[in-house]
């Protein structure tokens, strides 16, 4: 794992972030078309749409430039900024959060909230039908730990994002669907960590890294 990554992971992180606004922005121009066939006049269920979806895009770029931006986590200064970000991001989706821990700003540090922020989205794409995030910090019997358990029915981790999440994991197999996982094991790393992958049972999966 770099600091400085490769072309590649940059490029790959790029297709995921445009495939997290692509829908809802494309929702958007489809209202204002349906607008202009009905030559300006918009009944409300094209105005909802339109402000739906312009809603759920600003929250999911308000999400990435603080998981993937180069600021980071510095503009989270509180409990309720970090649970804002992580439960807009949600809104969108079928999986809803549950925060585990308080307090959570006054004993991570930026780069730990960071990581603990990116782990969200990596146990909601384990829900195939939706379900439960429980985000926090816990005791792990080797030290305190940042960890995200997912719950819902059909919850798994993928071989992609198994193997993404390898710290030897080879740049050349990463895709869209798991450069996330990669992204995620990368920030661990410069945190002197890593992340853990662990499947409960059938509808449980859970991601942690001992701090």
């Amino acid at each position: 794992m770099k600091d400085v990554i490769d072309l590649r992971v940059s490029e790959l992180l790029c297709s995921h972030l445009c495939h997290e606004l692509v829908s809802p922005v494309g929702a958007i121009s489809n209202g204002v078309e349906m607008i202009e066939e009905f030559d300006g006049d918009a009944d409300a269920d094209i105005l909802a749409l339109i402000r739906d979806s312009a809603r759920i895009t600003s929250l999911r770029l308000q999400f990435y430039r603080t998981a993937y931006g180069a600021a980071g986590a510095g503009s989270v200064r509180t409990d309720e900024d970090l649970r804002a970000l992580a439960d807009g991001l949600m809104q969108s989706g079928r999986s809803t959060i549950n925060w585990t821990s308080d307090s959570l700003v006054s004993i991570l540090n930026d780069d730990q909230i960071k990581l603990l922020l990116n782990l969200a989205p990596l146990g909601a794409d384990t829900l195939p039908r939706g379900g439960e995030l429980s985000v926090g910090v816990k005791d792990s019997g080797a030290g305190p730990a940042l960890s995200v358990v997912a719950t819902g029915e059909g919850a798994r981790i993928s071989a992609e994002v198994e193997e993404a999440l390898r710290p030897e994991a080879s740049i050349d197999l990463l895709t869209p669907r798991c450069i996330h996982a990669y992204y995620c094991q990368c920030l661990a790393a410069r945190l002197g960590i890593r992340v853990q992958a662990a499947v409960r049972d059938d509808n449980c999966v859970e991601f942690s890294s001992i701090l």
